[in-house]
């Protein structure tokens, strides 16, 4: 057999083919070299600003060691000489003010202040109510004239008849009331009075009510202080109580 005919059509369209083939294959390679220089350099420049980084932090460490000695050494110099030297440090900062520090500061002092002026407007009070109580001792010592047959047997007036026969209201026992072991100024105010049947006081009706009147608001704030969150009425009817057994009451003294 003679050797096989080769079509020349084929032949050109394959060298073609290779050619294009091959422009491809060196424009490849010609942008993975371009990228690679690019990688190169832009790892060289990541160099050299770490580098510039490490200097310059060198540079301020150097600085604040230089500062620092400086310091010393003035510190030992004022030291030396008993001379306050003045101090500066480049580039001082300027510190911030701690706001919350100042704030909680001052709420201190207000609720001192506040705290500091409730109590004296209590103290204030309770002086002038006890003022009050002995004013209203002495007006009942110096009240005169009345009518004799108010007075029971004894020569003493019912104290029940006076302020009513209310029902007893439930007691807050949180507390016990201590009975006082000596009198007050309320038995100076009895000693110009004459029970019995060696004077009839002339209006023992309105001297007895002026006495328990004054009892009571003397009383007043230290049963608030004792018993708190009653009504006017519980915290008068415990007075009341106390006041029966009391030795400021006329009765019992009269008894004695």
């Amino acid at each position: 057999m003679g050797p096989k005919k080769v079509n020349s059509k084929v032949e050109a369209a394959n060298a073609k083919k290779a050619a294009a083939q091959s422009q491809k294959d060196a424009k490849k390679s010609q942008e993975q070299e371009a990228d690679v220089a690019a990688d190169w350099k832009k790892g060289a420049n990541n160099r050299g600003a770490a580098k510039a980084d490490a200097a310059a932090a060198k540079a301020d460490e150097a600085a604040r060691k230089k500062r620092e000695k400086e310091l010393l050494l003035a510190e030992e110099e004022e030291a030396n000489s008993g001379i306050k030297t003045v101090k500066k440090q480049a580039g001082p900062k300027k510190g911030k003010k701690k706001k919350g520090s100042d704030l909680s500061f001052l709420e201190d002092s207000l609720t001192s202040a506040a705290d500091k002026k409730a109590k004296e407007k209590k103290k204030k009070e309770k002086e002038k109510k006890e003022k009050e109580a002995q004013l209203a001792l002495d007006r009942a010592a110096a009240a005169a004239g009345g009518d004799p047959d108010s007075l029971t047997g004894n020569g003493i007036v019912d104290v029940t008849d006076m302020i009513g026969k209310d029902d007893m209201l439930v007691e807050n026992v949180n507390k016990p009331i201590e009975e006082e072991d000596s009198a007050t100024g309320i038995e100076a105010g009895l000693s110009v009075f004459k029970f019995g049947k060696e004077e009839k006081d002339a209006h023992p009706e309105k001297r007895m009510k002026a006495l328990h009147k004054a009892f009571e608001e003397k009383m007043l704030t230290q049963v608030k202080e004792d018993f708190p969150g009653l009504k006017l009425r519980q915290y008068q009817q415990k007075i009341f109580d106390m006041w029966v057994k009391s030795p400021e009451n006329p009765r019992n003294q009269a008894s004695k």
